[in-house]
């Protein structure tokens, strides 16, 4: 070997060196950056004929554990499901106090039922009348202010998605532009891979998501259902059409005609669209979090209010009826004053015996 190809050989060896320890700085100065990921150099050999001449930088590469980024987003989804979960389920139960508190359902409702007692005891005592009526104000009160709470918390529930259903759609548009980037440079780019890394973490939060990569560098995005965000060209586009009020009555229903509440619609480049509640398309993350509490949790919680208020207003309102032994004709039976009723609201009950079977 003469002179200059041992000069060549050194010079490539230093410029690996210099390279090497480049990446070496990027990686000990990025350590804390979010979405950054470790470099490694590949340094291969540079060969002339059957002899080694000296060595080259062939790519640098990132140091990736593809299984883990795959649990670490489905963990991610989870996550914010359960955060989600908590927060409303924390906000009911300091809607409702708690039990035994001052201002808790369960303590209004026991001090009516102790100013019923003490009525019934003394039905003619002043005191006692004022003070039932004043208790039962207070209950109506605190169910009605109950009931429109949970509805506020369902229309928090309704904006949320739409900010959230919005924040997917920039993502997957992101996803979209660095994609083609990626796969224009072939799949060459640490930086590009990480920006697009970042947007798909990002999106698991807000919905469950499955990823493939193709041998050009590029990924195609899917719901763990199988729906498809972003088919390795052209990102998918979700529609939710936002409700600005929310009342009890106010229902999800695969019947649009009958569905007061919104509904999350992907659509395709072609303009075909999926209903991805109705499919149960989205599983985990906030926006499932979010539907879950609107239309089922939130739901409930409506239903009991207005089981305690439908008790109360059979206990206090019901009363029996005296009937008349009337004929008419051959056929005889009874008949019954019903002038007094409101006109509407009420339900009747008739029990009667059948003496002939």
């Amino acid at each position: 070997m003469g002179i200059g190809a041992v000069f060549n050989s050194a010079t490539s060896g230093l410029r690996v060196s210099q390279a090497a320890v480049e990446v070496v700085s990027n990686n000990i100065a990025n350590a804390d950056s979010v979405g950054y990921t470790r470099r490694q150099l590949v340094q291969v050999q540079d060969v002339a004929g059957d002899r080694t001449t000296g060595v080259r930088s062939a790519a640098v590469n990132r140091m990736l554990d593809i299984l883990v980024q795959r649990q670490m987003r489905q963990e991610t989804g989870g996550a914010a499901y359960t955060g989600v979960a908590a927060n409303y389920q924390n906000a009911l139960d300091q809607l409702f106090g708690t039990p035994g508190g001052a201002s808790s359902l369960d303590t209004i409702f026991n001090k009516f039922k102790q100013t019923l007692q003490a009525l019934a005891s003394d039905p003619a005592s002043a005191t006692n009348r004022s003070q039932t009526l004043g208790a039962a104000q207070a209950l109506a009160s605190s169910l009605n202010g109950l009931s429109s709470d949970v509805q506020n918390l369902r229309q928090q529930a309704e904006s949320a998605i739409a900010t959230t259903v919005g924040r997917a759609n920039d993502l997957l548009s992101q996803i979209q532009t660095l994609n083609s980037q990626i796969v224009g440079s072939g799949g060459a780019s640490p930086a590009l891979l990480d920006q697009r890394d970042a947007a798909i973490d990002e999106l698991s939060k807000y919905m469950d998501v499955r990823v493939s990569e193709s041998a050009n560098g590029g990924v195609t995005v899917a719901t763990s259902a199988g729906a498809t965000l972003f088919n390795g060209t052209q990102a998918m586009k979700l529609v939710f059409d936002e409700r600005t009020s929310m009342s009890p009555q106010a229902f999800y229903s695969t019947d649009p005609a009958q569905r007061q509440v919104g509904t999350i619609m992907l659509t395709d480049g072609s303009g075909v669209q999926i209903d991805m509640i109705a499919t149960k398309g989205i599983r985990s993350g906030e926006l499932a979090g979010l539907i879950e509490m609107r239309d089922s949790v939130l739901v409930q919680a409506q239903d009991q209010l207005d089981a305690v208020a439908a008790g109360m207003s059979r206990a206090l309102s019901d009363r029996q009826a005296p009937t008349t032994a009337v004929t008419s004709g051959a056929q005889t039976g009874f008949d019954i004053d019903l002038s007094t009723l409101p006109a509407s609201g009420n339900d009747l009950t008739f029990s009667y015996r059948d003496t002939a079977t």
